[in-house]
């Protein structure tokens, strides 16, 4: 019988962009009848519902033989892992497999792009020597986005051999029918007015400081202009205290929900003005509910893969706030071109529908 057994090798499970990847993966993967299964490294409230889960409980040292047990008692057809401590752990373990006869495919995912930042110091020269090695012990590393192809690539002195890139993937379908959920009355007073969206965690790497100031020159210019900030995390006191000094008018602060889409679907753009993404995952999200994108762009942009300059959206140099307001301008004032980025918008998300993205991994288990 056909070995179908597929391993999905995460962090513990929190909300966020890897576990929503890893969700529609293990459902992609089940829906073309591969029995999936989940590891973690410890248990958390969150799970993807319908699958077994494994948890290692187990610090670094421990991991990497316990997922040599899991992986010689399952031989599954393939695992993959998920960031950088996992990958590790993964390589580590298919070493101490390595005298075993299993046809498993060890295969990490980087998510990241900010690695040479961390790691371009003469004193980390050494990890990044070992990293190479471990690296190269995995059967694949797949890169969601060409800048964490690059980064991860001159970060640990590696070459392109078996590095591909295969950016996250999105379910088209169910997103369209998400989008249409109702939202409150007084959100909808809110959408009324030509409203300026951000969707996500309010971290350091967002930097919503530079989003806020883009916002102030534009609310100068139209004062009935929104901006809306849909999610939450460590910033987020900052973000009011800025707001409240700046004097910024019509900024309007949402819970986080595993439903953005009502909201994208209703903004009128999309902005993005984070230091670091690996893809961008609300790019395409936002891409599909029509909403062109705004972004900043610098050598650690995953999302210039997927924002075509002057077609579905627009990048701007990081931290050129002048360059960006002028960007916003120009679709806020022109409706034609908005409607025409909206249509590309749409086609251009198709690329990364969960049954296109599930093909190309096959491809690399079996190739």
């Amino acid at each position: 019988m056909k070995n179908k057994k597929i391993f999905l090798y995460t962090p513990s499970l929190h909300p966020g962009g890897v576990f929503n990847s890893n969700k529609l993966l293990a459902q992609g993967f089940a829906k073309k009848g591969y029995k999936v299964k989940i590891i973690t490294n410890r248990k958390t409230d969150l799970e993807i519902d319908g699958f077994e889960h494994i948890h290692l409980n187990a610090g670094d040292f421990i991991r990497p033989f316990k997922l040599k047990k899991i992986i010689l008692e399952e031989k599954p057809l393939a695992i993959f892992s998920n960031m950088q401590t996992q990958n590790i752990s993964l390589a580590l373990a298919k070493i101490f497999t390595s005298r075993e006869k299993i046809n498993t495919k060890f295969i990490g995912f980087v998510r990241n792009s900010d690695a040479y930042v961390k790691y371009n110091k003469f004193y980390k020269l050494p990890l990044r020597l070992i990293i190479n090695k471990l690296y190269k012990k995995l059967d694949k590393i797949i890169a969601i986005s060409n800048s964490a192809k690059y980064d991860v690539i001159r970060t640990f002195f590696l070459n392109d051999k078996n590095i591909y890139v295969v950016p996250n993937p999105i379910e088209i379908s169910v997103l369209n029918e998400l989008k249409k959920e109702n939202i409150k009355t007084e959100e909808k007073s809110i959408f009324k007015n030509p409203t300026l969206l951000y969707a996500g965690r309010f971290s350091k790497q967002k930097r919503l400081d530079l989003l806020l100031n883009i916002f102030k020159k534009l609310n100068n210019i139209y004062p009935k202009l929104n901006l809306v900030l849909v999610g939450d995390g460590e910033e987020k006191g900052n973000l009011i205290k800025q707001i409240k000094q700046k004097k910024i008018n019509n900024v309007y602060f949402l819970p986080f929900t595993n439903n953005p889409f009502k909201y994208m679907s209703k903004a009128t753009l999309f902005l993005l003005t984070s230091y670091e993404e690996g893809l961008g995952r609300v790019v395409v999200e936002s891409f599909a509910c029509g909403t062109p994108v705004i972004a900043f762009k610098n050598e650690f942009s995953g999302h210039v893969d997927i924002i075509d300059d002057g077609k579905n959206g627009f990048l701007v140099p990081f931290a050129d706030i002048n360059q960006f307001v002028e960007k916003v301008k120009i679709l806020l004032e022109n409706e034609n071109l908005r409607k025409e980025f909206s249509k590309n918008a749409i086609e251009k998300a198709k690329e990364f529908e969960i049954n296109k993205i599930i093909s190309r991994l096959e491809e690399l288990i079996y190739n």
